[in-house]
């Protein structure tokens, strides 16, 4: 337990869901003794199943659209909707709201108003689950650049490199920000130090290679 402690926490909150879900699954939680790392896995489980269920919506209208016949937006909000009971904890609520946006995202981007309704789920999933940054600060902070809102997706990526600080996309989207606003040599401490780590991040070596041709240092680029 002493092992998957460190992994699941470790894995939770920085995001890999995947991680944390895999591990507490081969944990009995009603044998753990009462405290921190109980609540934990009772959390890592709730999000696994919130996640499962709101996932069901988007995989039947994503296959269903290799047939042709993609859900109306109004039919897809129905389903959400009676997912939801006044029972449903915040992660149901959370996660419900995200694959609201996968849905608004992959099958109705192109519509007037979309990326309204996108940052409206996204600022939901926050409203209901602000510690879990992970689950919706990439989108939101490419929405904010998007906007020109750099204060806001700067915030954001501090958040996660506070909780992570080698996170490879919170890290390019920094240097990324810099470079925008000129400074190049702040970016480039960014970049260097998620190479510095890991020498295949891909963000952080795709934002190298930006910054290495704006510096001139083009055999660098190349390498």
């Amino acid at each position: 337990v002493s092992v998957r402690e460190g992994i699941i926490t470790a894995a939770f909150n920085a995001g890999d869901m995947q991680t944390a879900f895999t591990h507490a699954e081969t944990l009995n939680v009603d044998d753990l003794a009462e405290g921190e790392f109980k609540t934990l896995c009772e959390t890592v489980l709730l999000c696994r199943d919130a996640m499962e269920t709101a996932t069901g919506v988007f995989q039947q209208a994503y296959y269903s659209s290799y047939y042709g016949t993609v859900p109306a937006r109004d039919e897809l909000n129905a389903q959400f909707d009676s997912l939801l009971t006044e029972e449903s904890n915040k992660y149901h609520k959370a996660f419900n709201y995200y694959y609201r946006y996968v849905c608004e995202m992959y099958f109705f981007s192109s519509e007037e108003g979309s990326a309204d309704r996108q940052i409206e789920y996204l600022e939901k999933v926050r409203e209901q689950i602000p510690e879990l940054i992970f689950v919706y600060g990439y989108n939101l902070i490419d929405y904010f650049i998007s906007d020109g809102n750099f204060d806001e997706a700067e915030k954001l990526a501090e958040d996660m490199i506070a909780i992570n600080a080698y996170d490879d996309v919170a890290l390019s989207l920094l240097a990324k920000l810099a470079r925008i606003d000129g400074d190049l040599a702040k970016a480039k401490a960014y970049v260097e130090k998620g190479v510095a780590y890991e020498n295949d991040l891909y963000e952080s070596e795709r934002e190298h290679i930006i910054i290495c041709i704006l510096n001139g240092n083009l055999a660098d680029a190349y390498n």
